[in-house]
């Protein structure tokens, strides 16, 4: 008999979920946040934000058309997508999410079609009904992509209901300072427009802060098991310095310019604040990954040069400026009432 121990520390693991998860859940959450920032304008019938409404709507559009192309690649196989229509699970939230996403692409599309085409779209009753329409399945496909990684019980950062609104106000500070940037790009003289989006995108990374304050706060004194594994990823030699560049970078610095109110920051104010929406899925998503499931081993991730890694976060951006090409091109989403 071999007096040999052989003591077994730990397994090194590959993740399951790679870069074209985070692209998905970055460009879903954008559109989501876009669309809710269409509402005032279009159903609530509010004049002032017709024009930020309309960015904001083209905002909406194009990153919901990017979303799927990001989760067929995702699941490698386009034909796997048919396979939650062959074999529905009730309990299953990404089932339920095969349903949402193509009814909310579908009402997004006829609702951005029914506003661009007509200049006297506030206040139409067809533009109101598809608006509210679309806001409801919005509020689905936030509830879907925060619930689908929540149900993961080998995971304690996500399995909480913390994360919905985590998504969704990260959704909306990325969705306003995308805004902001186009609305700069494209109607540079329109200094009120600046200040709507300014002030949208100011309300916003406030929330952001103090939601991440909240769960970190109830985290540290025993109240949410997902807060103390965030700070248990923070706390990582591998995630802290991209989690401190997060808050840092892609909250507080442009919550600091917001407050700052000065018109030849917003461009880059307004990327930082997208960058911080795509930061904190790509920590959530990669990072806690990271986390092992039963205390020993780690998952190992390397970003590739290939359609894996940086190849697909650049294509999927680079289909993006096709298509907000495209439509900027043949749209006439400018077309506001008061341009009349």
């Amino acid at each position: 008999m071999s007096s040999e121990i052989i003591e077994l520390i730990a397994i090194d693991h590959e993740i399951t979920w790679n870069s074209w998860a985070v692209q998905y859940f970055f460009f879903i959450g954008i559109s989501v946040g876009g669309l809710l920032l269409t509402l005032p304008a279009f159903v609530l019938g509010k004049g002032h934000w017709e024009k930020f409404s309309r960015i904001a709507l083209l905002v909406a559009l194009t990153t919901g058309l990017v979303a799927p192309v990001a989760l067929l690649s995702d699941l490698h196989q386009p034909a796997r997508f048919f396979q939650f229509y062959l074999h529905f699970t009730p309990d299953s939230w990404m089932s339920w999410g095969a349903f949402f996403l193509p009814l909310y692409i579908g009402a997004l599309t006829l609702y951005s079609w029914s506003v661009f085409r007509n200049k006297h779209a506030l206040g139409q009753p067809v533009v109101r009904v598809l608006g509210v329409i679309t806001g409801l399945l919005a509020l689905l496909i936030a509830l879907y992509t925060g619930s689908e990684m929540g149900v993961l019980d080998s995971r304690i950062l996500w399995q909480s209901n913390w994360l919905i609104p985590l998504y969704l106000l990260t959704g909306l500070s990325g969705a306003v300072g995308l805004a902001l940037v186009l609305s700069r790009i494209f109607q540079p003289d329109q200094i009120l427009l600046t200040h709507t989006a300014n002030r949208a995108l100011s309300i916003t990374l406030l929330l952001v802060t103090l939601f991440m304050t909240i769960w970190v706060s109830a985290g540290s004194i025993g109240q949410s098991a997902s807060g103390a594994a965030f700070q248990n990823l923070a706390m990582g030699e591998a995630n802290f310095e991209i989690i401190i560049l997060w808050l840092l970078t892609g909250t507080l610095l442009p919550l600091l310019f917001t407050l700052i109110k000065f018109p030849a920051l917003a461009i880059p104010t307004g990327l930082l604040a997208l960058l911080g929406s795509w930061m904190v899925r790509w920590v959530m998503f990669i990072g806690g990954q990271g986390l092992p499931k039963n205390g020993a081993g780690y998952y190992n991730f390397e970003l590739s040069l290939g359609s894996e890694g940086w190849l697909g976060i650049a294509g999927s951006f680079g289909f993006w400026l096709v298509l907000i090409t495209l439509i900027t091109s043949l749209l006439p989403w400018q077309r506001s009432s008061s341009n009349a």
